[in-house]
């Protein structure tokens, strides 16, 4: 109920949409990779979110790097396979003194190996009163733009000035 009340605004036929809660899909490692494989193959959706990753990822039976890299790489193997985008949304963890203030990716909340296997990252947070989506990766150069959010949209703020956000 909480999740139909969160995303009854999307609640539109052209939308396509399909909306599973955690009691729904089991975590990959515990029967999670053959439900969401069969689910992409019946659906054949062009994108998929999934919000957490810590509750969907398989939990590693060991700590470490690269525990933490064959877990994003089982996820992204089954989202390859079928030819489907995913946005994994994870959170950040708290900034600490030895923080460098202009890399937010440097909060992302675990191993360093959770940004070795996606092909982008990108930070949201907000920033001076401002939305600010810090991007970086494979296929996009790294940046930070600034957004209004208007209703249930974001939209990107051109106005000069806009860029300082936050840094002035």
């Amino acid at each position: 109920p909480m999740a139909q009340q969160r995303f009854r605004w999307m609640d539109d036929p052209s939308l396509k949409m399909r909306l599973f809660t955690q009691a729904q899909a089991p975590r990959m490692g515990e029967g999670g990779d053959v439900w969401l494989d069969r689910l992409l193959t019946k659906i054949q959706p062009r994108l998929v979110v999934i919000d957490t990753l810590a509750r969907f990822k398989r939990q590693a039976d060991q700590k470490g790097y690269e525990a933490e890299t064959d877990a994003m790489a089982e996820m992204a193997a089954v989202f390859s396979k079928h030819e489907t985008s995913a946005v994994i949304i994870h959170h950040t963890r708290k900034g600490g003194q030895n923080d460098d203030p202009d890399n937010p990716f440097e909060r992302m909340l675990g191993s360093t190996a959770l940004a070795a296997v996606p092909d982008n990252l990108m930070v949201l947070e907000s920033d001076g009163g401002k939305t600010v989506l810090h991007t970086r990766g494979r296929m996009v150069q790294q940046q930070r733009d600034i957004f209004d959010l208007r209703g249930h949209r974001f939209e990107l703020n051109v106005e000069p000035g806009a860029i300082l956000a936050g840094k002035a």
